[in-house]
C-alpha cells in the first residue's frame, strides 16, 4: 500500500476527507494533471474513426459476489449478462463491465447548482475518488448498457450516485492543470461566479451521441399490494431522462424488466429469471436494438444543437 493509499484508508475509516490531509491536497494538481491527461485521452480515442464499437455494461447492483453471504451473482447482473453474450465473439465490438459495489464514489457536492464554472471537468471537488477511472471508459463508450434492481421503488443507490458524478461530463467547466485550486475558497467561488455570469461557457456535451439502454429487476412489480405502481417503468423514465438530458440516445425499446415472484421467497427468484423466456428474449433485444443504433450514429453522427446552454 503507498502512502497515499494509506490516507485514502484512512479517509474511509475515520471519515476524515482527503483535503485534511496536507500531502493529499498539495498533491492535488498531480492527481488532477492525471486525470485530464487520462479524460482527453478519452476522447481521442471516441472520435477516431477506424475502431471497434465501445459497449460498457454497467452493473449497478449493490451485491458484492464472494463477499456476501448470498455468495452469488445479483439478478440485475444475470440479466444483463444474458443480454450480451451475442457480442462476445464479434472482433468489431469491446465490452467492458464495470460493478459499482467495487467502487467507493463519493456523492456529488451539486456545485453546478450554485453557478455552471462550479462544476469542473474533469471533476475538481474529488480528484483520488474512483469516479476518475470511470471517466474515461464512459467517455470512450458508444453504448452504456446499464442494470439495476429497483430498491425503495427507485435504481440502486451505487448507480443513482454514478448518474449524479456524470454531471461533470455533461458542460462541465474545462478546468486546465495550471487552473486547479488547491483550496475552493470563497475567491475561487466569485471567479467561477462571475465566469458563469458572463456567459462565456463552452457548453461541452462529452456524453452526446452515445446509446443507452437498461436491464431491470424487481421483486415487487407484481405484486398486488402495489398495483398502482410500475416499478420498472418508473426507473426506466428516471433513466430516460436523466441520459436524455446528458446528450444520450435511445432505441424504440430501450428497457426490460424481468420480475420475481412476490408471493415467493427471494430464494425462488433465480429460477423464475432463468425460467422467463419474455424477459430474456426482449433483454437479447434491447441490447441488440442500441448496438445497432450506435453504429448508425458511427456512420452518422447526431448534431449537437447548438443552441442547448442549459446544464441539467
Amino acid at each position: 500500500m503507498s502512502k497515499d493509499d494509506g490516507k485514502l484508508y484512512l479517509i474511509n475509516r475515520y471519515k476524515k476527507e482527503w483535503w485534511e490531509f496536507d500531502d493529499l491536497k498539495k498533491g492535488g494538481r498531480q492527481a488532477h494533471t492525471k486525470n485530464v491527461k487520462a479524460q482527453l485521452e478519452a476522447i481521442d480515442y471516441y472520435n477516431q474513426k477506424d475502431r471497434p464499437l465501445e459497449i460498457l455494461v454497467i452493473n449497478g447492483s449493490g451485491r458484492k459476489t464472494g463477499l456476501s453471504p448470498a455468495v452469488e451473482i445479483s439478478n440485475s447482473a444475470l440479466l444483463i449478462k444474458h443480454a450480451v453474450k451475442q457480442f462476445q465473439d464479434q472482433k468489431d465490438i469491446n465490452i467492458e463491465t464495470v460493478n459499482l459495489r467495487e467502487y467507493a464514489i463519493e456523492t456529488c457536492n451539486g456545485c453546478v447548482s450554485s453557478a455552471s464554472a462550479l462544476c469542473g471537468f474533469p471533476c475538481d471537488c474529488w480528484p483520488y475518488d474512483p469516479m476518475q477511472e470511470l471517466y474515461p471508459k464512459v467517455l470512450k463508450a458508444d453504448v452504456l448498457l446499464i442494470s439495476t434492481p429497483v430498491n425503495q421503488a427507485a435504481m440502486s443507490t451505487k448507480l443513482k450516485t454514478f448518474v449524479d458524478r456524470l454531471i461533470s461530463l455533461d458542460g462541465g467547466f474545462f478546468v486546465a492543470p495550471e487552473q486547479y485550486a488547491e483550496s475552493k475558497d470563497e475567491v475561487w467561488r466569485e471567479k467561477c461566479v462571475s465566469v458563469s455570469r458572463g456567459g462565456n461557457i463552452e457548453y461541452a456535451q462529452r456524453l452526446h451521441g452515445k446509446v443507452c439502454a437498461y436491464f431491470i429487476t424487481s421483486k415487487d412489480q407484481n405484486n398486488p399490494a402495489d398495483k398502482e405502481y410500475n416499478y420498472g417503468e418508473l426507473v426506466s423514465k428516471s433513466l430516460y431522462a436523466g441520459f436524455k438530458e446528458y446528450g444520450c440516445y435511445h432505441a424504440d425499446d430501450y428497457w426490460v424488466i424481468a420480475c420475481g415472484n412476490p408471493e415467493e421467497d427471494y430464494s425462488y427468484d433465480k429460477l423464475r429469471l432463468n425460467n422467463d423466456k419474455n424477459a430474456l428474449s426482449k433483454a437479447e433485444k434491447i441490447a441488440k436494438d442500441a448496438v445497432e443504433l450506435a453504429k448508425q450514429f458511427k456512420k452518422n453522427p447526431p448534431k449537437i444543437n447548438p443552441g442547448r446552454t442549459n446544464r441539467t
